[in-house]
């Protein structure tokens, strides 16, 4: 039994062809797909520990994928200063592979358990639908009773009936005037002897069919008084127990409060496709800090670019973390070096990334062709990755945006053009991550920031 198109529980084999459906852009360095290696490799290990099993087995097996298949197609893969670090990876693969094998029997243990419910909810509407057309037949025989020529049957029938019922009360009714005229023999006897002999009475008594008369001399008696127990007059009037405050003096919080700490956040934006998307939260006051960061560059009209790191919690992302790597730029663009210590400072805080903020010091806020191959980048890692502009000069002044699915990722995932700008065709290529989509901006949501420059 196959499970339904667009369903969110997939099987094992399912996450695993989903992990190997991408492409690193042309162009990019080795070093740049080691280290988004790594990334994966940290952000599958993270979403063990969180019991984020799909999240986990499907980064792990991306990993596996790029150390193993990809790598080697590398054009830069000859060089011998790599193999060290190779050579480490996959070793770390062995050990993921290790670690994901009961992530993978939960997996498939879930999707099991989702055919099974889905078989029994088709049987169970198969067998509504039985009930629905019994119910629909018996309806259309009742309805042919009405029709003119089984009407006219009926009628003969009932009749019939009728006849039949008044002869047997006509039987019935002379059998009666039979016995009412049929008197007992009275024998020959002195006068005396008839006087004392009620002669009018049949030979059997009539019983009366009515309701006798009440006499109207009889009197109910009393009814007893109740007696009331002062036991049963204390019990009700004692006041009710007051309950102990459990979050007061004890610590512990409410069950309402615990239920809302516990609580996971449901998917309630899709990717064009149908695929959910979890939800993230940004802090509103980032956008504020980041330009306060970015001001010398924007005065230059210099562009500034900045990483969005945070956690997973409850099925939801939060971005608590802003890291300003070292980067060169333009007035155009704006891209990162030494990416190994932006790697090293997220493996050391266990921070998954979940986008990049940058600014358009000149231009009107939206995202440009480098814009878009940058981000591919990011949301081949996660789909719920952002791309934040903010461009102080006009208005809107900020946007934060993510590429459709489809058709943005596939066309940018396979665009070939070498020149820096250039145009995409094939529909919509980007779209408005905030609300209703999966982001939103929390007021007073705390953060930290660094400068790696």
């Amino acid at each position: 039994m196959a499970a339904r198109p667009g369903h969110s529980v997939l099987s094992s084999q399912e996450i695993a062809k989903e992990a190997a459906n991408f492409a690193f852009p042309d162009g990019k360095s080795l070093d740049l797909w080691l280290n988004t290696a790594n990334l994966l490799y940290r952000q599958a290990i993270v979403s063990i520990g969180k019991g984020d099993n799909r999240t986990a087995y499907e980064y792990g097996m991306r990993y596996a994928d790029i150390v193993i298949n990809r790598i080697g197609k590398h054009p830069d893969y000859s060089d011998t200063s790599i193999r060290p670090k190779l050579k480490r990876m996959l070793k770390a693969v062995e050990k993921l592979l290790d670690l994901l094998e009961p992530v993978r029997t939960a997996i498939d243990n879930e999707y099991n358990s989702f055919l099974e419910n889905e078989r029994l909810l088709e049987a169970h509407k198969a067998e509504l639908d039985r009930q629905s057309a019994f119910r629909h037949r018996s309806k259309s025989s009742l309805d042919s009773i009405n029709e003119p020529s089984t009407r006219q049957a009926w009628d003969i029938v009932k009749e019939m009936q009728g006849l039949i019922i008044q002869q047997v009360k006509m039987k019935r009714e002379a059998e009666v005037q039979e016995q009412k005229f049929s008197y007992p023999q009275i024998s020959q006897s002195s006068s005396s002897d008839v006087k004392s002999q009620d002669i009018g009475s049949p030979s059997r008594s009539v019983h009366s069919v009515g309701p006798r008369p009440v006499p109207t001399t009889q009197t109910l008696p009393e009814r007893p008084t109740k007696e009331i127990l002062a036991d049963s007059i204390a019990e009700i009037s004692s006041p009710r127990p007051v309950l102990k405050d459990a979050s007061i003096e004890d610590g512990v919080p409410p069950v309402e409060d615990i239920q809302i700490l516990d609580r996971q956040f449901a998917c309630r934006a899709f990717l064009e496709s149908g695929e959910p998307l979890r939800s993230m939260f940004v802090p509103s006051e980032l956008r504020t800090r980041f330009l306060e960061i970015a001001s010398y560059n924007t005065a230059r009209n210099l562009e500034t670019c900045g990483v969005l790191c945070g956690l997973l919690k409850n099925n939801a992302f939060h971005a608590n973390m802003l890291v300003i790597p070292a980067q060169e730029s333009t007035s155009d663009t704006c891209a990162t070096t030494d990416e190994e210590t932006l790697f090293e400072f997220q493996e050391r805080r266990d921070l998954l990334t979940l986008g990049w903020i940058h600014t358009h010091p000149s231009q009107t806020c939206f995202l440009s062709s480098v814009d878009l191959h940058t981000h591919c980048s990011y949301q081949l890692m996660l789909p719920e990755a952002i791309a934040i502009v903010c461009a102080p000069k006009h208005k809107p002044d900020w946007g934060a945006f993510r590429l459709t699915g489809p058709p943005g990722m596939h066309i940018i995932k396979n665009c070939r053009a070498r020149s820096l700008f250039h145009q995409h065709d094939g529909g919509p290529i980007y779209c408005d991550a905030m609300y209703p989509g999966h982001v939103r901006e929390v007021p007073g949501m705390k953060f930290e920031w660094i400068d790696l420059r």
